[in-house]
């Protein structure tokens, strides 16, 4: 349904903002791998009473696995990622890799 999930226009507008702000634009599918590691394992849990999250697992599986390593291979692993959240990044000393942090404004976290 277009009108729940506009995916069309939303692309279109990223397209647009990119194109005023001057950087590239790129678009990578997850169905397959939501379909696997969300979507069926929420079913399951609720056929056993549970109430499980799909957002909990859709944020471990796709965003921060499957998105992540689509980036790393595709553009290197020191690429950024914008998601359109209003997370903070930042680099840790210890770790080679930016550390995921909570937004400045708590009410956006």
């Amino acid at each position: 349904d277009q009108a729940a999930c506009p995916l069309v226009e939303d692309a279109k507008h990223a397209r647009q903002v990119c194109q005023q702000i001057g950087i590239p634009f790129f678009e990578a599918s997850f169905v397959k791998q939501y379909w696997v590691e969300v979507f069926e394992p929420y079913i399951a849990m609720l056929e056993k009473g549970g109430t499980p999250n799909p957002d909990i697992f859709c944020n471990q599986k796709i965003k921060f696995q499957a998105l992540r390593e689509y980036v790393d291979s595709k553009f290197g692993s020191d690429a950024l990622i914008a998601t359109g959240h209003y997370a903070r990044l930042c680099r840790s000393e210890e770790a080679s890799y930016p550390c995921l942090v909570k937004a400045k404004d708590s009410s956006k976290d």
